[in-house]
């Protein structure tokens, strides 16, 4: 029994516009005793869809911002290893982090009872998902395979690198490149 006066600790409980399981209710470390958080399959998914969207936005972010770095170098060698590790990171990592946040999108508005399909919110985040990954498997794909190739191209036409005289001049960006040759002189 607490003192009089002094506040009681509170019991968090699961939202109840949710159809979750039985809640798992256990002491927070670190916490005065007798407090408690309720973990539920509801939390999991909220935290993996916060998560996924932090990875997925945030990679697609960085990738754009090394792109833009990456049109300002001149080394051929240097901007086809890049574009090559930025095709591994957009498959490996940026992709199945947006389905991974598609699907417990739908997992959590498939169990809030308060949420509709037709909410703008919902829908936006439907459409970002399939724009973005619909991007990514088509237009970001293709033009980072052929400014690889052009990048081959050029470290093989002009072995003296980009101050020789001839060498190609590309423009990256993630969904455009331009290349053109300087005349040396």
């Amino acid at each position: 029994m607490s003192a009089v006066g002094s506040p009681q600790p509170c019991l968090r409980q699961p939202p109840t516009t949710s159809r979750t399981q039985t809640p798992t209710i256990t002491e927070a470390p670190g916490s005065p005793e007798g407090e408690r958080r309720v973990y539920t399959l509801e939390n999991l998914f909220h935290f993996l869809h916060q998560l996924t969207a932090i990875i997925w936005l945030g990679g697609v972010l960085a990738l754009n911002a090394l792109q833009m770095r990456l049109a300002r170098r001149r080394d051929p060698a240097v901007q086809q290893s890049l574009l090559h590790l930025i095709d591994l990171y957009g498959r490996a990592v940026i992709a199945p982090a947006a389905i991974v946040n598609l699907l417990t999108g739908l997992v959590l508005i498939a169990q809030m009872d308060d949420v509709a399909w037709s909410d703008a919110w919902v829908v936006w985040g439907l459409l970002g998902i399939a724009l973005s990954v619909t991007l990514g498997a088509t237009l970001i794909r293709t033009t980072n395979a052929d400014l690889r190739r052009l990048a081959a191209d050029d470290a093989l036409d002009d072995p003296a690198g980009p101050a020789g005289s001839g060498a190609r001049r590309c423009s990256t960006s993630s969904t455009s490149c331009r290349c053109s040759r300087s005349s040396g002189r």
